[in-house]
C-alpha cells in the first residue's frame, strides 16, 4: 500500500495541504506511514469523537440503560420552556434521531469555533430554548454538535458518571486507549461532540474495531448488531436543494458517513481528521492534520486515492435525474 500513501501525499503536497500523520492498513497490518515528527502526540480529532458516543449509546443500550426509541424529553423535563411553539416535535425526539442527527432542528445552533461556545454556560439549558425544531423528528438531517452533546448529557445522567470514565474500561482500555483525554463544556460534562484528543495508532484501533463489527483482538467490545445498524445508512445526507454535493453527501448512520465508494465508511473530523474503512478490502486508510484552510481537500484526495489504488468509481449523485460527480 506504499503506492497509495504515495498517491495521496503527492496530492497532498500538490494542494499545500498540512498533513500531519498518515497510515494505510490492509489485513489489520500497518502497510504504509507517514510521520512529519518522530513521535507520535495526540492530537483533538474533532468531530471523529462523535462515533465514540454512538458506542457509548450502543454499550448502554445492551446495559439495560437506554433504548434507541425512547423519548428524550423526560430526562431533560427541568430545561423545557414553558411555552413553545416547537413542543410537540421536541416530545418526539427519541435516542435515534439524536444519534442520526434528525432531531428537527431547523439551524445547527453553534460549532466548536463560535464565539457563543464561549458565551453560554448552559448547553442543555440553550439546546432546548434556542433550537427551532421545525421539522418532524426523523425527517430531515441537519448536522448539529448538539446532537451528540444532549446524547452524551442523557448517558451521563443516566450512569452518574462523565462519559469518559464510562467508556475508560468498556471501550477505550479494551481497544488500547490508555488515559484518554476529552475536553468539557462549561457545565464539566464532555464536549462529546469533539474535543477528544487521540494519537493516529488510537484512532486506527477504533476504525479497525469497526471494521471487524465490534470485535478488537478477539474480543466482542460493542455488539455486532449495534455496529451494523451504525454502519449502515440510516438517513439521506443529500437534498436537491444543496447546490455543492460533496464526498459526504451519501448518508449517516450513527455519527458516521457512508463513503462514496460502495460499502465503506468514512470517520471526518475538523481540520483534515479522515478515517476511511473499506470492508470489501479489508483496509483502513487515515490521515490527521493540522490544515484549517481547504481540509476537505484532504478528505477528497484521500478518497480519491483510494480509489485510483484499488482502480473503483468514486459515486455519483443524481440530481434532477441527471448523474453528477460529487465535488472536490
Amino acid at each position: 500500500m506504499q503506492e497509495l500513501m504515495n498517491l495521496f501525499l503527492e496530492k497532498s503536497v500538490r494542494n499545500n495541504s498540512n498533513i500531519i500523520y498518515a497510515q494505510a492498513y490492509e489485513d489489520d497490518l500497518l502497510k504504509a506511514e507517514f510521520k512529519r515528527f518522530p513521535q507520535k502526540t495526540r492530537l483533538n480529532v474533532w468531530s471523529i469523537s462523535k462515533p465514540f458516543v454512538a458506542m457509548a449509546a450502543g454499550l448502554a443500550e445492551t446495559e439495560g440503560i437506554l433504548k434507541r426509541d425512547e423519548l428524550i424529553w423526560k430526562d431533560f423535563e427541568q430545561y423545557l420552556p414553558q411555552k413553545s411553539i416547537y413542543e410537540e416535535n421536541i416530545k418526539k425526539i427519541t435516542v435515534e434521531h439524536l444519534l442520526t442527527m434528525s432531531s428537527g432542528l431547523k439551524e445547527p445552533l453553534f460549532f466548536c469555533d463560535n464565539p457563543l461556545r464561549y458565551q453560554i454556560r448552559d448547553w442543555i439549558r440553550y439546546f432546548f430554548t434556542a433550537g427551532e425544531f421545525v421539522h418532524e423528528p426523523g425527517t430531515q438531517f441537519l448536522y448539529s454538535n448538539f446532537n451528540t452533546y444532549i446524547l452524551s448529557c442523557m448517558i451521563e445522567m443516566r450512569t452518574g458518571e462523565n462519559l469518559l470514565n464510562y467508556l475508560r474500561y468498556r471501550l477505550f482500555e479494551p481497544i488500547g486507549i490508555g488515559n484518554p483525554d476529552w475536553t468539557l463544556c462549561p457545565q464539566g460534562r464532555c464536549m462529546a461532540a469533539n474535543g477528544l484528543y487521540l494519537t493516529i495508532d488510537e484512532l486506527a484501533n477504533f476504525a479497525h474495531m469497526l471494521l471487524h463489527h465490534g470485535s478488537y483482538n478477539g474480543k466482542q467490545i460493542v455488539p455486532d448488531s449495534f455496529i451494523a445498524d451504525a454502519c449502515r445508512k440510516q438517513i439521506d445526507t443529500y437534498a436537491e436543494d444543496i447546490l455543492l454535493p460533496d464526498y459526504e453527501s451519501c448518508g449517516y448512520g450513527y455519527f458516521i458517513r457512508m463513503a462514496p465508494i460502495q460499502g465503506a465508511l468514512l470517520l471526518s473530523g475538523n481540520y483534515g481528521q479522515y478515517f476511511m474503512i473499506y470492508p470489501d478490502k479489508n483496509a483502513v486508510v487515515g490521515v490527521m492534520s493540522l490544515d484549517g484552510n481547504n481540509h476537505k481537500r484532504i478528505r477528497n484526495d484521500l478518497v480519491d486515492s483510494i480509489a485510483e489504488y484499488y482502480g473503483i468509481t468514486v459515486k455519483c449523485i443524481l440530481q434532477n435525474n441527471e448523474k453528477i460527480n460529487l465535488f472536490y
